[in-house]
C-alpha cells in the first residue's frame, strides 16, 4: 500500500517569504537558550522524537506546486545536529527548521515561511523545559 503524502497549503505570509528564499537570502530567525551543563545529545533526541508528534508540521519540505508553493511532511525525523556553521546559513527549503546544540547551548534556526515568532517560541519552549 502506498503511504500517503501530507501536505500543508501555505498562509499569505509565507507564501511571501517561500517565493524570496535563495541561496543568499534564507528569510529564517534563530532561538537559543544557553543551560548550566553540556548538552546530553541522546536526551536531546529523545525529547525531538516526541516533539514531532506534536508539531509533524514542522517536518515539512518546501515544495513548488503549479500555481503555488506547498509544504510536504518529510518521511525523514527531524535531526538533531552540532552546530558548526555560522547561524542562519544551512537553511533550506529541504529542511526548514535545524535543531543545534553546541557544548551548553540549544538553538533552532527555522525558515519564516514554516512559522512565525509565536510557533518557533512554543516549540521551542516545548523543547528546552522537557
Amino acid at each position: 500500500m502506498k503511504s500517503e503524502k501530507i501536505w500543508y497549503e501555505l498562509d499569505a505570509f509565507a507564501k511571501t517569504y517561500s517565493s524570496i528564499i535563495s541561496e543568499g537570502r534564507t528569510t529564517c530567525f534563530r532561538l537559543s537558550a544557553l543551560f548550566a551543563e553540556n548538552i546530553d545529545l541522546e536526551i536531546l533526541q529523545n525529547v525531538v522524537i516526541s516533539l514531532e508528534k506534536k508539531y509533524p508540521f514542522y517536518n515539512s519540505e518546501l515544495k513548488k506546486g503549479i500555481f503555488w508553493n506547498y509544504l510536504q511532511q518529510k518521511n525523514t525525523p527531524l535531526q538533531v545536529v552540532p552546530e558548526i556553521a555560522y547561524p542562519c546559513t544551512e537553511i533550506k527549503k529541504k529542511n526548514p527548521l535545524r535543531i543545534l546544540y553546541y557544548k551548553k547551548k540549544i538553538s533552532i534556526e527555522i525558515a519564516h515561511f514554516l512559522t512565525d515568532g509565536g510557533g518557533a517560541a512554543a516549540f521551542f519552549r516545548d523543547l528546552i523545559e522537557k
